[in-house]
């Protein structure tokens, strides 16, 4: 047999090996992925006092009436969490009078599409917004955030069972900042939280929520690794939505 023919086969035996590997691995992740729980489907189908617009990088709800003072609210999705498993939490926002955008990832990993959020506030002439995301979500929002720390319209950061690294350090950021966390959470780094309140500004605003979990941060279901909660999901939903209110209410 021929050299060359010899080296023509190993090649594409080495390609098929490699087509095949990414097939399994995008299947792996794709068996991971959290789905929308029914609390979340529901709140985004149902009709009422929101308008909901699914596009192929964004869920937008909106509330009928729009308030063009308020600012719009962008949300980066947790790690191989379905942007919709957030649509409860977003349409609540809505109804009271604020536009969320759920941004959509690549594979439903965040850290693939930092720049999402980007595309959004110039896609949609965005002036006036606030930034931030569930778990990993978090993190990269922070790196928006840093990114941006000199935009006018970027009024606020939050962070759903998360923070931010060095590379989204916000120490020097003068606007509003979130954090909630939940007792019961057993899939958030505890010690890496602790750590990075040196990339935090002063005026954060620390709150926690008793017999809350990391996956109630979403409607998705009990995710791996996570503690039991004692209060429902649209429980802790309804405290989430509580404080993200109170803090939006407070920015200027």
């Amino acid at each position: 047999m021929k050299k060359s023919s010899v080296i023509k086969r190993v090649v594409i035996g080495v390609v098929v090996l490699l087509v095949v590997a990414v097939a399994v691995g995008l299947t792996t992740l794709q068996l991971k992925t959290y789905q929308p729980a029914e609390l979340a489907k529901e709140a985004l189908t149902s009709a009422g006092e929101v308008v909901v617009e699914e596009k192929s990088d964004v869920t937008i709800i909106t509330p009928k009436d729009v308030r063009e003072t308020l600012p719009a609210v962008i949300f980066y999705q947790g790690a191989l969490v379905k942007a919709e498993s957030y649509g409860y939490l977003a349409t609540e926002l809505a109804k009271q009078g604020y536009s969320v955008y759920l941004l959509h990832h690549l594979l439903n990993l965040p850290i693939l599409d930092m720049k999402a959020a980007d595309q959004v506030v110039a896609d949609y002439q965005l002036d006036r917004f606030v930034v931030g995301g569930h778990s990993l979500g978090g993190v990269v929002a922070s790196r928006f955030a840093k990114r941006e720390l000199g935009h006018s319209g970027l009024k606020g950061v939050f962070f759903l069972a998360s923070y931010p690294d060095e590379k989204g350090d916000l120490s020097a950021f003068e606007g509003g900042v979130l954090s909630i966390t939940a007792s019961n959470d057993q899939v958030l780094n505890w010690s890496s939280y602790q750590a990075s309140q040196q990339f935090l500004p002063e005026q954060t605003v620390f709150q926690s929520i008793e017999g809350g979990n990391h996956g109630g941060f979403g409607a998705y279901g009990q995710q791996a690794g996570d503690g039991q909660a004692t209060l429902s999901t649209e429980e802790q939903q309804a405290e989430v939505v509580n404080y993200l209110l109170q803090w939006l209410k407070d920015l200027k």
